[in-house]
């Protein structure tokens, strides 16, 4: 300053008081400067924290200035990683943990221990730099079944900055007691040369036999039925690594079936694979070769009829010269090329065969194989496709304009509109629109239809959806025969409603039960309904307003079940309730059993006695009420109080008195004048349980 408060001239400056205030709490002073000190260097001070200061001058009189107006600044530093969590899988630990925003940030260490409270290491980078992984997920691999780690996360940013470090999460490594899944591809070529060998050849198993992922995979062991699918024997085992296995104990010209299993370095065994059939060589080891150009053509005029055309074949598979071709198998399958049955057996003349009988509007798949005198079967011609003809073959053009619109008051309503199919798909006159079917979604799930409408409808209610949900609707149109038109475009839209309280907890108590749960974030949130049954599946009812005048159970995520008996049990669900008459969900179901009320009260505080000044006989006692237990819980309620007197000394007290529980004085009459009297008061729970006597007080009347 260079005038003093009154604008004269500034005299007899002495310091400066420097006050701080740490996130908006009150100022306080920090340090004192002398006049000439114009700056102060404040350190130690906490990361990401806002600090506010103001200066106070005073003179040598004592005389002090106003405080300047605040400045305020916040620290740099770098937030705990929050979220961290670890999930033990087979052979390894996943950690995983929510990345923070900060310019500074370079990546992140993970430290790892074999306990809880100490040796914690860092684990090593992934990536190559100073720190363990610039991600926010790492992988702790080539670990041993059964072993227990702990782990501690740490934020790193330039200039040597560091958070402080989380707090530490534990997981357990898995043990492999899952077998490997079924290998792939099998398939057994019997020896060409050698006719008592069979070449087994498969691919390795991708995951494990209940579909995750693939661990400890050890070898394979190679099945064999002759004859028969159903005597299989155990031939042979490979390790992992070979796909191939040499059976060099078959007959010529025999059948043989084929089976592969995985096994793990745990002894699991996988499932075996379908079996695979062959015929081992004999006399005539070549079967004939393939038909050729194959083609089947629909018929026009018969719906149900296919013409199915080939060309001999002219040579054995080998490409040697064609020996004792005595038949053709001709193979249909409907639908998809993964059901072939044969459907004739035709003479090695034959280049044709009427299938008859088929359904109209279906897609079939043909192929045929050609067989010897020996009975070597061939392999099976190229697959050809056909649709079989029907009254009407074009589908309608695709419903457009879908759109999805959630009501705003009733929580699981959807309104699906579309514009109407005027055309067929080719953009002829549409003919025959029979209705529309509507598929929904249900979040990142398959769409699924959930209802089919006549022609005329343009609209369809969806009712009974979940609150809070996203949902996804496509509409399709169809025709009187069965034609279905593509699907629409997607119209996403997402359900009103309010979240369902998480976390319900239920921890027993003396003759009760607490209740605690998360709190729902939402503008329009009243409170909470707590429903009470003591069956876990059915009879749950409300729990009325523990003020008795809210509509719902409570304002607040505790909630004290009392006055309970020992031994009981009950289940809880909760609910949150919005100013909109909105509900939530009701929670899952916790449950607990009350505990017997074995702890004391605490003894009466503040114990007085004062004797009446004007009636000589007669003592005042005065206590205050009893709050809680011996153990510092809140205390439900309180039965009474017992009053103790013992006269000329404090060893000889007897009972006088009992009070109700919320009285809390005493006047005790009919005394002797000028005697000295001593109290002591207990407090006496509902369940008899009787508090320690306070230090005795004393009288004189």
């Amino acid at each position: 300053p260079r005038v003093d408060s009154d604008g004269s001239e500034l005299s007899g400056l002495s310091g400066f008081v420097v006050f701080r205030s740490e996130a908006n709490t009150g100022f306080v002073a920090m340090d004192t400067l002398a006049s000439h000190v114009q700056e102060l260097v404040d350190s130690g001070l906490a990361p990401l924290t806002r600090y506010a200061y103001r200066v106070m001058a005073f003179d040598e009189a004592g005389n002090s200035s106003e405080l300047t107006p605040p400045q305020e600044t916040e620290t740099r530093g770098l937030q705990v990683p929050p979220n961290l969590n670890a999930v033990g899988q087979i052979e390894r630990i996943s950690i995983s943990w929510s990345g923070i925003e900060n310019l500074d940030l370079l990546g992140y260490n993970v430290f790892r221990s074999t306990q809880a409270d100490g040796g914690f290491e860092q684990m090593p980078s992934v990536e190559g730099s100073l720190f363990t992984t610039g991600q926010t997920t790492y992988i702790d691999s080539n670990l041993t079944g059964g072993q227990t780690f702990f782990y501690r996360l740490q934020a790193v940013g330039k200039n040597g900055l560091s958070s402080e470090f989380s707090g530490s999460i534990g997981a357990g490594v898995l043990t492999d007691e899952l077998a490997p899944g079924v290998p792939n591809d099998v398939s057994a070529v019997p020896g060409t040369d050698d006719f008592n060998q069979v070449s087994v050849i498969w691919k390795p198993p991708t995951r494990d036999a209940a579909g995750g992922e693939l661990t400890g995979l050890a070898g394979y062991n190679i099945y064999r039925s002759e004859e028969t699918n159903a005597s299989f024997v155990l031939v042979g085992s490979v390790d992992a690594g070979i796909y191939q296995f040499l059976d060099q104990g078959v007959e010529e010209s025999t059948t043989y079936f084929y089976a592969v299993s995985s096994i793990d370095a745990a002894a699991n065994e996988g499932p075996r694979t379908g079996p695979i059939q062959i015929r081992t060589k004999g006399v005539d080891k070549v079967a004939p070769q393939a038909p050729q150009n194959v083609s089947a053509v629909p018929s026009a005029d018969d719906f149900g009829r296919i013409t199915v055309r080939w060309s001999p074949s002219f040579q054995d598979s080998d490409n040697t010269k064609l020996t004792g071709l005595a038949s053709y198998v001709l193979f249909r399958s409907e639908g998809s090329i993964n059901s072939f049955v044969p459907v004739a057996t035709l003479g090695p003349e034959a280049r044709e065969f009427v299938d008859s009988g088929l359904d109209p509007l279906t897609t079939y798949f043909y192929t045929i194989s050609a067989v010897d005198e020996v009975g070597n079967e061939g392999p099976r011609a190229v697959t050809v496709q056909v649709r079989t003809e029907g009254p009407d073959r074009i589908a309608p053009l695709a419903p457009s304009n879908v759109s999805a619109v959630a009501s705003e008051s009733d929580v699981g309503k959807v309104t699906v509109r579309w514009s109407p199919v005027i055309s067929d798909a080719d953009g002829g006159e549409l003919t025959g629109l029979a209705g529309y079917v509507v598929f929904r979604a249900e979040g990142a799930s398959s769409f699924v239809p959930v209802d089919s409408v006549q022609a005329d409808v343009r609209e369809y209610i969806d009712t009974g959806l979940r609150p809070l949900t996203g949902y996804s609707f496509r509409v399709l149109a169809y025709d009187e025969v069965g034609n279905e038109s593509a699907v629409s475009n997607t119209a996403q839209t997402q359900t009103v409603g309010v979240a369902v309280p998480l976390n319900l907890t239920a921890v027993a108590g003396n003759a009760r039960i607490e209740l605690t749960w998360n709190a729902v974030e939402d503008p329009e949130l009243l409170g909470y309904n707590l429903y009470r049954s003591n069956l876990s599946d059915q009879g749950y009812e409300l729990l009325p307003n523990v003020d008795g005048a809210a509509a719902f159970t409570t304002g607040h995520t505790v909630f004290i079940d009392s006055n309970l008996t020992e031994g009981q049990q009950f289940f809880y669900k909760v609910q949150a309730v919005a100013s909109s008459g909105q509900l939530s969900e009701l929670s899952g179901f916790v449950g607990a059993v009350a505990d017997g009320d074995e702890i004391a009260p605490e003894a009466p505080r503040n114990l007085a006695a004062v004797p009446d000044p004007v009636n000589f006989g007669q003592v005042v006692v005065t206590w205050s009420p009893v709050l809680q237990e011996t153990d510092g819980t809140r205390l439900i309620s309180i039965e009474g109080y017992a009053v103790f007197r013992s006269k000329d000394t404090n060893t000889a007290f007897i009972q006088v008195a009992t009070v109700a529980g919320d009285i809390t004085q005493f006047v005790d009459s009919g005394l002797g004048v000028a005697t000295t009297y001593f109290y002591v008061v207990t407090a006496i729970a509902p369940s008899g349980n009787e508090s320690a006597r306070p230090t005795p007080v004393q009288a004189r009347t």
